[in-house]
Protein backbone atom coordinates (compact mmCIF):
# COMPACT_ATOMS: atom_id res chain seq x y z
CA UNK A 1 0.00 0.00 0.00
CA UNK A 2 2.69 2.13 0.08
CA UNK A 3 2.87 2.62 -3.75
CA UNK A 4 3.86 6.00 -5.63
CA UNK A 5 0.62 7.74 -7.40
CA UNK A 6 0.52 10.34 -10.53
CA UNK A 7 -2.89 11.68 -10.76
CA UNK A 8 -2.95 13.34 -14.29
CA UNK A 9 -1.33 9.78 -15.73
CA UNK A 10 -3.49 7.75 -13.85
CA UNK A 11 -0.74 5.29 -13.21
CA UNK A 12 0.71 3.65 -9.69
CA UNK A 13 4.01 2.15 -9.36
CA UNK A 14 4.62 -0.26 -6.43
CA UNK A 15 8.80 -0.30 -5.89
CA UNK A 16 10.13 -3.96 -5.73
CA UNK A 17 13.51 -2.77 -4.25
CA UNK A 18 16.34 -4.18 -6.09
CA UNK A 19 14.85 -4.63 -8.94
CA UNK A 20 15.63 -1.58 -10.29
CA UNK A 21 13.40 0.82 -8.81
CA UNK A 22 15.05 3.70 -8.14
CA UNK A 23 14.78 4.95 -11.70
CA UNK A 24 11.15 4.47 -11.44
CA UNK A 25 10.69 6.34 -8.38
CA UNK A 26 13.16 9.48 -9.53
CA UNK A 27 11.08 9.47 -12.76
CA UNK A 28 7.89 10.16 -10.18
CA UNK A 29 9.89 12.52 -8.51
CA UNK A 30 10.36 14.48 -11.76
CA UNK A 31 7.13 14.09 -12.62
CA UNK A 32 5.41 15.42 -9.34
CA UNK A 33 8.13 18.27 -9.14
CA UNK A 34 9.58 17.00 -6.41
CA UNK A 35 13.06 16.64 -7.93
CA UNK A 36 14.70 17.90 -10.83
CA UNK A 37 14.69 16.52 -14.59
CA UNK A 38 17.55 15.68 -16.63
CA UNK A 39 20.03 15.28 -13.79
CA UNK A 40 21.54 11.78 -13.03
CA UNK A 41 19.63 10.15 -10.27
CA UNK A 42 22.61 8.48 -8.63
CA UNK A 43 23.49 11.84 -7.60
CA UNK A 44 19.76 12.24 -5.71
CA UNK A 45 18.50 10.82 -2.35
CA UNK A 46 15.91 9.50 -4.26
CA UNK A 47 14.53 6.89 -1.64
CA UNK A 48 14.92 9.72 0.98
CA UNK A 49 12.21 12.03 -0.97
CA UNK A 50 8.84 11.93 1.19
CA UNK A 51 6.65 14.83 -0.76
CA UNK A 52 5.02 12.23 -3.45
CA UNK A 53 1.86 11.66 -3.06
CA UNK A 54 1.65 7.39 -1.46
CA UNK A 55 -1.04 5.41 -1.44
CA UNK A 56 -0.55 5.16 2.48
CA UNK A 57 -1.28 8.92 2.59
CA UNK A 58 -4.91 8.59 1.14
CA UNK A 59 -8.16 8.07 2.66
CA UNK A 60 -9.75 4.41 2.41
CA UNK A 61 -12.16 5.60 0.18
CA UNK A 62 -9.51 7.33 -2.50
CA UNK A 63 -7.07 4.58 -2.01
CA UNK A 64 -9.72 1.71 -3.03
CA UNK A 65 -10.58 4.44 -5.83
CA UNK A 66 -7.20 4.41 -7.12
CA UNK A 67 -6.49 0.85 -6.85
CA UNK A 68 -9.50 0.35 -9.14
CA UNK A 69 -8.75 2.90 -11.58
CA UNK A 70 -5.40 3.01 -12.09
CA UNK A 71 -2.47 1.87 -14.19
CA UNK A 72 -0.87 -0.18 -11.97
CA UNK A 73 2.32 -1.54 -12.49
CA UNK A 74 5.27 -3.27 -10.62
CA UNK A 75 8.77 -4.88 -11.98
CA UNK A 76 9.05 -8.37 -10.84
CA UNK A 77 12.94 -10.12 -10.81
CA UNK A 78 14.05 -13.78 -10.65
CA UNK A 79 14.51 -14.13 -6.80
CA UNK A 80 17.79 -15.78 -7.45
CA UNK A 81 19.14 -12.98 -8.98
CA UNK A 82 17.29 -10.10 -6.70
CA UNK A 83 19.01 -12.01 -3.68
CA UNK A 84 22.80 -11.76 -4.58
CA UNK A 85 22.12 -8.67 -6.21
CA UNK A 86 20.91 -7.42 -2.92
CA UNK A 87 23.89 -8.78 -1.13
CA UNK A 88 26.90 -7.15 -3.22
CA UNK A 89 25.05 -4.19 -3.52
CA UNK A 90 24.47 -3.29 0.51
CA UNK A 91 26.34 -5.59 1.84
CA UNK A 92 29.80 -6.44 0.07
CA UNK A 93 29.92 -4.47 -3.20
CA UNK A 94 32.22 -1.07 -2.66
CA UNK A 95 33.06 0.30 -6.34
CA UNK A 96 31.84 3.67 -6.91
CA UNK A 97 28.99 3.35 -9.17
CA UNK A 98 29.98 4.97 -12.28
CA UNK A 99 33.28 4.51 -13.34
CA UNK A 100 33.76 8.37 -14.01
CA UNK A 101 31.53 9.08 -10.66
CA UNK A 102 32.97 12.23 -8.74
CA UNK A 103 29.97 12.73 -6.66
CA UNK A 104 30.03 9.22 -5.14
CA UNK A 105 30.45 9.51 -1.52
CA UNK A 106 32.45 6.26 -0.43
CA UNK A 107 32.99 7.15 2.55
CA UNK A 108 29.24 7.60 3.45
CA UNK A 109 28.18 4.76 1.65
CA UNK A 110 30.78 2.27 3.52
CA UNK A 111 28.93 3.75 6.85
CA UNK A 112 25.62 2.80 5.91
CA UNK A 113 26.99 -0.84 4.90
CA UNK A 114 28.78 -1.11 7.80
CA UNK A 115 25.59 -0.35 9.87
CA UNK A 116 23.25 -2.53 8.02
CA UNK A 117 26.23 -5.61 8.49
CA UNK A 118 26.01 -4.75 11.81
CA UNK A 119 22.18 -5.18 12.78
CA UNK A 120 22.74 -8.49 11.14
CA UNK A 121 25.54 -9.60 12.81
CA UNK A 122 23.85 -8.63 16.15
CA UNK A 123 20.51 -10.70 15.02
CA UNK A 124 22.28 -13.60 13.76
CA UNK A 125 24.41 -13.52 17.52
CA UNK A 126 20.90 -13.63 18.86
CA UNK A 127 20.33 -16.78 17.21
CA UNK A 128 23.26 -18.70 17.49
CA UNK A 129 23.52 -21.40 20.49
CA UNK A 130 27.58 -20.47 19.75
CA UNK A 131 29.39 -19.15 22.24
CA UNK A 132 32.72 -18.70 19.82
CA UNK A 133 30.87 -17.60 16.74
CA UNK A 134 32.44 -14.74 15.51
CA UNK A 135 31.66 -12.21 13.01
CA UNK A 136 33.18 -9.66 10.85
CA UNK A 137 32.87 -5.87 11.00
CA UNK A 138 34.31 -5.29 7.64
CA UNK A 139 31.85 -7.32 5.41
CA UNK A 140 29.21 -10.12 5.74
CA UNK A 141 30.15 -13.65 4.49
CA UNK A 142 27.91 -14.80 1.89
CA UNK A 143 26.49 -17.76 3.64
CA UNK A 144 25.98 -15.81 7.02
CA UNK A 145 23.41 -13.46 4.61
CA UNK A 146 21.92 -16.63 3.66
CA UNK A 147 21.27 -18.13 7.14
CA UNK A 148 19.92 -14.59 7.97
CA UNK A 149 17.77 -14.69 5.27
CA UNK A 150 16.48 -18.21 6.47
CA UNK A 151 16.05 -16.43 10.11
CA UNK A 152 14.55 -12.69 9.90
CA UNK A 153 10.73 -12.42 10.28
CA UNK A 154 10.47 -8.97 11.08
CA UNK A 155 12.46 -5.66 10.62
CA UNK A 156 14.24 -7.21 7.31
CA UNK A 157 15.58 -4.41 5.34
CA UNK A 158 13.49 -3.71 2.91
CA UNK A 159 16.31 -5.27 -0.19
CA UNK A 160 15.84 -8.24 1.57
CA UNK A 161 11.83 -8.79 1.92
CA UNK A 162 10.53 -10.96 -0.24
CA UNK A 163 8.60 -9.61 -3.60
CA UNK A 164 5.61 -10.96 -2.45
CA UNK A 165 5.67 -9.15 1.12
CA UNK A 166 6.61 -6.20 -0.78
CA UNK A 167 4.20 -5.72 -3.96
CA UNK A 168 1.24 -7.69 -2.04
CA UNK A 169 -0.35 -8.92 -5.43
CA UNK A 170 -2.87 -10.71 -4.14
CA UNK A 171 -4.10 -7.36 -2.17
CA UNK A 172 -4.05 -5.41 -5.39
CA UNK A 173 -4.93 -6.57 -9.21
CA UNK A 174 -2.09 -5.16 -11.04
CA UNK A 175 -2.52 -4.12 -14.60
CA UNK A 176 0.89 -5.04 -16.03
CA UNK A 177 3.75 -7.29 -14.45
CA UNK A 178 7.19 -5.98 -15.86
CA UNK A 179 10.53 -8.20 -15.96
CA UNK A 180 14.10 -6.94 -15.07
CA UNK A 181 15.30 -8.62 -17.49
CA UNK A 182 13.61 -6.80 -20.35
CA UNK A 183 13.19 -3.61 -17.81
CA UNK A 184 13.67 -0.79 -20.28
CA UNK A 185 11.67 -2.07 -22.92
CA UNK A 186 8.99 -3.15 -20.08
CA UNK A 187 8.94 0.49 -18.85
CA UNK A 188 8.78 2.51 -22.11
CA UNK A 189 5.85 0.05 -22.72
CA UNK A 190 3.90 1.12 -19.78
CA UNK A 191 5.29 5.19 -20.39
CA UNK A 192 3.77 4.44 -24.13
CA UNK A 193 0.11 3.32 -22.37
CA UNK A 194 -0.02 6.15 -19.89
CA UNK A 195 0.97 8.71 -22.18
CA UNK A 196 4.56 9.70 -20.57
CA UNK A 197 7.38 10.81 -22.97
CA UNK A 198 9.86 8.73 -22.78
CA UNK A 199 12.58 10.89 -21.95
CA UNK A 200 11.29 10.66 -18.56
CA UNK A 201 12.79 7.44 -17.64
CA UNK A 202 16.38 7.07 -17.28
CA UNK A 203 18.03 4.22 -18.39
CA UNK A 204 21.12 4.85 -16.01
CA UNK A 205 22.20 1.69 -13.95
CA UNK A 206 24.24 1.58 -11.10
CA UNK A 207 27.88 -0.46 -11.77
CA UNK A 208 26.91 -0.28 -15.13
CA UNK A 209 30.75 0.03 -15.80
CA UNK A 210 30.93 -3.55 -14.56
CA UNK A 211 31.34 -5.77 -17.89
CA UNK A 212 30.06 -8.50 -15.82
CA UNK A 213 26.83 -10.61 -16.60
CA UNK A 214 24.62 -11.50 -13.77
CA UNK A 215 24.61 -15.01 -14.71
CA UNK A 216 28.79 -15.02 -14.31
CA UNK A 217 27.97 -13.21 -10.67
CA UNK A 218 25.17 -16.38 -9.75
CA UNK A 219 27.88 -18.91 -11.42
CA UNK A 220 30.73 -18.00 -8.80
CA UNK A 221 28.24 -18.01 -5.84
CA UNK A 222 25.65 -20.53 -6.52
CA UNK A 223 27.28 -22.40 -8.91
CA UNK A 224 28.51 -26.28 -7.69
CA UNK A 225 32.50 -26.11 -8.78
CA UNK A 226 35.69 -27.69 -7.64
CA UNK A 227 37.99 -24.71 -5.70
CA UNK A 228 40.22 -24.72 -8.19
CA UNK A 229 37.64 -23.54 -10.59
CA UNK A 230 36.15 -21.14 -8.10
CA UNK A 231 39.43 -19.62 -7.75
CA UNK A 232 39.70 -19.17 -11.40
CA UNK A 233 36.46 -17.59 -12.05
CA UNK A 234 37.07 -15.38 -8.77
CA UNK A 235 40.62 -14.39 -10.12
CA UNK A 236 38.95 -13.80 -13.36
CA UNK A 237 35.82 -11.75 -12.42
CA UNK A 238 38.51 -10.00 -10.23
CA UNK A 239 40.81 -8.35 -13.30
CA UNK A 240 37.61 -7.54 -14.92
CA UNK A 241 35.24 -5.64 -11.86
CA UNK A 242 37.93 -5.16 -8.86
CA UNK A 243 35.55 -7.05 -7.02
CA UNK A 244 37.43 -8.86 -3.94
CA UNK A 245 35.82 -11.96 -3.21
CA UNK A 246 36.69 -11.43 0.19
CA UNK A 247 33.40 -12.87 1.79
CA UNK A 248 33.39 -15.96 -0.66
CA UNK A 249 34.56 -19.16 0.49
CA UNK A 250 36.53 -20.99 -2.31
CA UNK A 251 34.46 -24.01 -1.22
CA UNK A 252 30.75 -21.94 -1.53
CA UNK A 253 27.98 -22.98 -0.04
CA UNK A 254 26.39 -26.24 0.71
CA UNK A 255 22.96 -27.34 -1.08
CA UNK A 256 21.86 -27.62 2.01
CA UNK A 257 22.23 -23.92 2.78
CA UNK A 258 20.90 -22.66 -0.80
CA UNK A 259 18.18 -24.77 -0.67
CA UNK A 260 16.67 -23.28 2.52
CA UNK A 261 17.21 -20.08 1.48
CA UNK A 262 15.25 -21.07 -1.86
CA UNK A 263 12.81 -22.14 -0.11
CA UNK A 264 11.94 -18.92 2.31
CA UNK A 265 11.41 -17.19 -1.20
CA UNK A 266 9.49 -20.44 -2.57
CA UNK A 267 7.00 -18.20 -3.43
CA UNK A 268 8.94 -15.67 -4.97
CA UNK A 269 9.87 -18.28 -7.47
CA UNK A 270 6.51 -19.91 -8.38
CA UNK A 271 5.20 -16.18 -8.71
CA UNK A 272 7.73 -15.09 -10.85
CA UNK A 273 7.77 -18.44 -12.61
CA UNK A 274 4.16 -18.11 -13.35
CA UNK A 275 4.41 -15.24 -15.05
CA UNK A 276 7.56 -15.31 -16.80
CA UNK A 277 7.83 -19.32 -17.45
CA UNK A 278 10.25 -19.09 -20.24
CA UNK A 279 13.19 -17.90 -18.26
CA UNK A 280 15.31 -20.23 -16.84
CA UNK A 281 14.18 -21.64 -13.47
CA UNK A 282 17.39 -20.75 -11.25
CA UNK A 283 16.50 -22.29 -8.27
CA UNK A 284 15.96 -25.87 -10.27
CA UNK A 285 19.07 -25.11 -11.86
CA UNK A 286 21.33 -24.45 -9.16
CA UNK A 287 19.97 -26.81 -6.92
CA UNK A 288 20.42 -29.77 -9.52
CA UNK A 289 23.67 -28.77 -10.12
CA UNK A 290 24.79 -29.56 -6.51
CA UNK A 291 23.18 -33.00 -6.72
Amino acid sequence: MNGLCHNKHIVKFSPSFSVGCTNFVYMFHVLNGVLPANQSFLDLNVHRQRNNPRLIHLSPEEREWRLKKYFKVVMLRDPAERMLSAYMDKLEFTLPRRSNDTTYNAEKYAMMKSDLIDRINKYLEGKSTSSTISFNKNYLEFKKYLEYLTLVDKDVDRHFKRMIDICSPCNVNFTFFGNFATLTEDTYMVLDKVNIPRWMYSVEKKHAHVPVTIQEWMDVYYGDMTVDKRKYLKKRLHTLSNHSFEALSDEGVSRELLKTAFAHYSVDFDFYQSLFPYERNTREYYLQKKL
